[in-house]
């Protein structure tokens, strides 16, 4: 199958079935477990861009795999989505850090130390508009 035809057959079992462990996407497409992550991802970034649509993961238990579901309203989606945002809150902070260790050891004169500066600058004003956003509430 190609990429298109993977997206196409997860929107279908999507549509089929309330939700789906990654194992389950796997086996529908008869993919490995680490291409079935790549789909999703890839399913993800195509809504993404311009629809409401979210394909959520919930726990199903200590250990145990996620439940992946679509959800076309932010209703179905609001507790994955405040994780979703937690977590990429979390990230900036271990992206600012790391950024900032790999801009004082490189040169910044190439290509990875200029590529390095300008992530840590707008990850840095990411992170401060975040903490002036947390002093308004």
């Amino acid at each position: 199958m190609t990429s298109d035809e993977h997206l196409s057959a997860l929107f279908d079992l999507l549509m089929d079935r309330d939700s789906v462990t990654i194992d389950e996407i796997a086996a529908y497409l008869a993919v490995t477990k680490t291409r079935a992550d790549v789909v999703v991802r890839d399913f993800r970034l195509l809504f993404g861009d311009d629809d409401t649509i979210n394909l959520v993961a919930t726990p199903s238990g200590q250990r145990e795999r996620w439940d992946y579901s679509l959800q076309g309203t932010l209703e179905g989606a609001e507790p994955w989505a405040l994780n979703r945002i937690a977590d990429a809150e979390s990230r900036l902070d271990t992206m600012a850090a790391v950024l900032a260790s790999i801009e004082r050891g490189i040169d910044g004169r190439t290509l990875a130390g200029r590529k390095a500066r300008i992530l840590r600058r707008a990850i840095t004003r990411a992170r401060e508009d975040l903490a002036d956003l947390m002093e308004e509430a």
